[in-house]
């Protein structure tokens, strides 16, 4: 396979082996440059997670890997969009959520809630990201908004705990769907 990254391209062979090489390699290189890893292009296909796995479950069939590189301020922008998409599809699925929950919520509202849960999850990573890409005035914004999530977490779960259906659908209307408006209207891009 032919690794293409920082204008070289180096031959690997298919093995498992040969990736441990490869990443290592990559790692210690990206380590010395001011970029940021964005993700991997193999065989044309974008790969955002489970980059090592990927490459171990396909190392036979692979023939193309592209390192993709961005500037720090680049990688923000790009998350940036990325949380504001991702805020402007949930957020009224989260207000449909709380009026289910304030109907008595049935099995599959339980489930979209675990998808809130995983959503939330995306989220903290989001801001950890941003905090440490951002200008210092957004990166203090970002650290306050990500306590105040964490925050609401908590009690969210210790509501889920008692199965309390009408303290989880008050917190989503007003507490977790106000925070991800402010964040959607506050988030730097």
């Amino acid at each position: 396979m032919k690794v293409h990254f920082l204008g070289e391209i180096r031959e690997y062979r298919n093995t498992s082996k040969d990736v441990y090489k490869a990443v290592e390699k990559i790692n210690e290189q990206i380590s010395r440059t001011q970029k940021v890893f964005s993700h991997l292009r193999v065989d044309g296909l974008d790969l955002y997670e489970n980059h090592y796995q990927y490459l171990l479950d396909e190392v036979e069939s692979i023939h193309d890997v592209h390192i993709v590189l961005l500037e720090r301020e680049e990688m923000a922008a790009e998350l940036q969009l990325s949380l504001n998409d991702y805020l402007t599809r949930a957020i009224p699925v989260m207000e449909q959520l709380a009026d289910s929950f304030y109907q008595g919520a049935k099995a599959e509202d339980w489930d979209s809630f675990s998808n809130l849960a995983d959503g939330f999850q995306w989220i903290l990573g989001a801001l950890q990201t941003l905090t440490q890409y951002a200008d210092e005035e957004a990166a203090s914004y970002y650290v306050d908004i990500r306590e105040k999530i964490t925050s609401i977490l908590e009690e969210l779960m210790n509501a889920t705990e008692a199965q309390d259906t009408v303290t989880i659908a008050d917190m989503i209307q007003y507490e977790v769907v106000e925070t991800l408006v402010e964040l959607k209207q506050n988030v730097h891009h």
